[in-house]
């Protein structure tokens, strides 16, 4: 696995091809007032690095942040998901679209084998709330003690 350490702790649709959502866990969305703010949050454990072990007995390690993804100027939401015990993602892609009306921006897809989200916005910014947790496999997900609870809002400035 190729790895995820993004730049600095704020990444936008700029850096989406050096970034990484494999394997990581949504404790939470936001896509109540979408129309209005233009915005939707996602509340996620991103992986910044996959951490390789020492020996064949040894269990991989993962160094976790929690994050807040928050996609700006969305345009349209489409939903297919059963979350069950949760969502845990296996990418995120992007294709760009177009809407009657004349909008420009992308359809970011963010899929699961519980289904998938995807939000048609302009673009993203996600912010790391922190420098990252280590946690050994089989856990690849923060808990919520861990992680400072649910966050979402607009902490994550566009």
């Amino acid at each position: 696995m190729k790895p995820q350490t993004p730049s600095r702790s704020v990444s936008t649709e700029a850096d989406f091809e050096a970034l990484s959502w494999h394997d990581v866990h949504v404790h939470a969305l936001a896509l109540g007032d979408w129309q209005e703010s233009g915005r939707a949050y996602v509340d996620l454990d991103y992986i910044i690095e996959w951490l390789r072990p020492d020996t064949d007995k040894d269990p991989w390690k993962f160094k976790i942040a929690p994050a807040t993804l928050v996609f700006q100027g969305v345009a349209k939401i489409v939903i297919h998901l059963d979350w069950g015990a949760g969502i845990t993602l296996t990418e995120i892609k992007r294709d760009e679209v177009q809407l009657e009306g004349g909008w420009k921006g992308y359809r970011w897809s963010l899929r699961s084998d519980e289904g998938s989200l995807e939000i048609w916005a302009q673009g993203f910014r996600q912010a790391l709330r922190s420098p990252g947790i280590i946690v050994a496999a089989p856990r690849q997900c923060l808990e919520l003690d861990e992680r400072g609870g649910v966050v979402l809002g607009d902490h994550v400035q566009p």
